[in-house]
């Protein structure tokens, strides 16, 4: 395996899992805007309600995870894939860990908690 290849999938990896799990947290955010502005009066009741339910520690482990398992993707990927074009299921599958992967995991640390 070239290792120069490997290093590209890695770092595309690495990239997709980050833009799969940020996807993920602004749908969850929206999901958290649209719960807020259900029960509050006014734009600053809805915006101070999202902002107490924000957690910065959270928002960073879970795009870490999506790095982590993007990353993982890549390498995976690359086992696959080295020699050949990079085609758009691939790097969709890549895009797709980040996304499901870290959903996966912070369901199961949340469960085991």
């Amino acid at each position: 395996m070239d290792p120069y290849s490997t290093l590209i999938f890695l770092v595309i990896g690495l990239l997709l899992g980050t833009v799969g799990q940020l996807f993920r947290v602004f749908i969850g955010l929206k999901k958290e805007w649209d719960e807020a502005g259900e029960s509050a009066a006014t734009y600053a009741d809805q915006k101070a309600k999202l902002k107490n339910k924000f957690d910065t520690g959270h928002l960073f482990i879970s795009v870490l995870f999506g790095v982590a398992i993007g990353g993982c993707a890549g390498i995976l990927g690359a086992t696959q894939y080295v020699g050949k074009d990079l085609t758009t299921d691939t790097l969709m599958a890549m895009f797709l860990a980040g996304y499901a992967g870290s959903d996966f995991i912070e369901g199961l640390v949340t469960k085991y908690k």
